[in-house]
Order: C-alpha cells, then sequence, then structure tokens
C-alpha cells in the first residue's frame, strides 16, 4: 500500500509541475495574453500546495503520506484550474494572427474609400488655401503700388 500510495504522489506531482509548466511556457509565448490576478494566486497556491506536499512525503521513516496525498490533489486540482480559466483559453484559441484575419477583410473595404476622400478634402484645402494665399498677396502687392492721397 505504501509503494503504490508514493507512487501516486510522484504521479500528482508530476503532472502539477508539468501542467504549471505548460500554463508558464502558454503566457511566455503569447504576449497579449492578459491573466487575471486571481489566476496568479491560484497558480502560486498550486505551487505552495507542491512544496507542501513533497515536504510532508520527505524520505524520512516519518512521513505524512495521506497530508501529502491530499496536498498533491490539491495541487493538481488548481493548476488544472488556473491552466483551464475561460480568460486563458479564449486567449489561446484567438491569438492576434487570427484577429487580422478576421478583421481585416472587414475593415480594408470600409476603410479605403473614407481614407481617400480624406487625403482628396485635405489636398482640395491645400490647394484653396494657396489660392487664397495668392490672392492676398496679389492685392497686398496692388495697394502698396497706389499712391496715397492726402
Amino acid at each position: 500500500v505504501l509503494v503504490v500510495a508514493r507512487s501516486l504522489h510522484r504521479v500528482l506531482l508530476r503532472r502539477t509541475v508539468e501542467t504549471l509548466s505548460n500554463l508558464i511556457e502558454l503566457v511566455d509565448s503569447l504576449p497579449d495574453v492578459v491573466v487575471r490576478e486571481e489566476i496568479g494566486h491560484i497558480v502560486f497556491e498550486a505551487a505552495a500546495e507542491a512544496a507542501r506536499s513533497a515536504e510532508a512525503a520527505s524520505a524520512t521513516p516519518s512521513a505524512d503520506l495521506p497530508a501529502a496525498l491530499v496536498a498533491a490533489r490539491r495541487s493538481l486540482a488548481l493548476a488544472l484550474a488556473a491552466q483551464h480559466d475561460d480568460t486563458v483559453v479564449a486567449q489561446l484559441y484567438f491569438p492576434t494572427e487570427f484577429k487580422y484575419a478576421v478583421y481585416l477583410p472587414i475593415l480594408v473595404p470600409i476603410a479605403m474609400p473614407i481614407l481617400l476622400t480624406l487625403f482628396r478634402q485635405l489636398k482640395g484645402v491645400k490647394s484653396r488655401s494657396a489660392a487664397l494665399r495668392a490672392k492676398a498677396a496679389k492685392a497686398g502687392e496692388g495697394s502698396e503700388e497706389q499712391p496715397v492721397d492726402e
């Protein structure tokens, strides 16, 4: 029974470490993933439970194996809860490239006419402004040439 309990303990701890490592790799690989503060607390709690479990199941003959199994099981449950949280899973399935692939075909046909019209309007305003400046300069030159009668 002791051998089976120790094997189960090792499996639970190994699975906890793998789950937490995968979650950390996921967060590091996707810069846009926003991890809520609650998820961070769950991850820290899972790591603390795993450390308590490993300490309780130390190789000494007086090891508290039932407490170690309870802590290992709780740490695995917490790690899986953090990994399968809705916000993390949604970020995993909808990366930035996917968002570009969905929204660019919608935005480009709308944005192009708007940008072209804006460019034409700015060009028209610039040409009208230049014409007004030229007209004002021409009017200013004509008024200087006329003598002033007193």
